[in-house]
């Protein structure tokens, strides 16, 4: 496809999970120094979501071998954080969302000492903009994602707060945890990332974070996605609660 492309100015989309420090947080091992930077080291493992049989995610798929490419080609690789807001087909705050729509006053979880950058949607839309009307970061990477990072449990507590509930986190061995909520347990690992480069050579920043994620939660329990809490939920959460500390 690439000698076939006219010579215009191109950004590509790829994911802070290129970083080694994903295969750490995925291994539970401390690989890389935070906050991340476009030098850190990159993965070595390559196709790391082979055979997870995630339908939106062919077995063949590495960013690496896309930003290689693209960026022979003198093309901007934008890295995009975790990614949140409305329409997020990955529904990231639904892990407290279901429970609160359950009306479950206690969730367990971990340790939720984790920090990963993350990015409202409008926000790295905009970087996206940044990115194709300089060409000053041609043929680089450059991280995107908001400037502040708070603790994963900070962020379901804000959460929470934007849905209204004075449900209880309740801290649970790492090993007692639901699922959907194993992001919640104690790493090694951190995905902090900086992003002076992109407000450096491309004049980009972020909104300040402050109500991006009242707002996310506020579209999302608007537009529920069709699973529903069961049974099965519930005693998995009540089985991880028996065990609080």
């Amino acid at each position: 496809m690439l000698p076939v492309l006219p010579r215009v100015p191109t950004v590509v989309l790829s994911s802070q999970d290129v970083y080694e420090a994903y295969t750490g947080l995925r291994t539970g091992r401390e690989l890389s120094p935070v906050p991340l930077t476009e030098d850190s080291p990159l993965r070595r493992d390559r196709y790391p979501h082979r055979g997870s049989g995630h339908p939106d995610v062919p077995d063949d798929y590495e960013k690496l071998d896309v930003e290689e490419r693209w960026l022979r080609e003198g093309a901007v690789v934008l890295r995009l954080p975790l990614v949140y807001g409305p329409y997020d087909w990955q529904r990231r705050e639904e892990p407290i969302l279901r429970r609160v729509r359950a009306g479950r006053t206690r969730i367990p979880v971990g340790a939720a000492d984790l920090l990963w950058t993350k990015g409202h949607v409008d926000d790295l839309a905009t970087g996206v903009l940044a990115a194709l009307d300089s060409r000053a970061a041609d043929g680089l990477a450059v991280n995107l994602g908001e400037h502040i990072t708070v603790t994963v449990g900070t962020w379901f507590r804000q959460i929470l707060d934007a849905a209204g509930s004075a449900a209880e986190l309740v801290r649970v061995p790492d090993e007692a945890l639901p699922a959907d909520l194993a992001l919640s347990g104690a790493v090694a690992q951190h995905l902090l990332v900086s992003v002076a480069r992109a407000r450096e050579l491309l004049g980009w920043a972020p909104a300040p974070p402050d109500g991006r994620v009242a707002e996310s939660v506020r579209w999302h329990l608007a537009n529920p996605p069709e699973t529903a809490w069961t049974e099965a939920d519930a005693a998995a959460d009540d089985a991880a609660l028996a065990r609080a500390s």
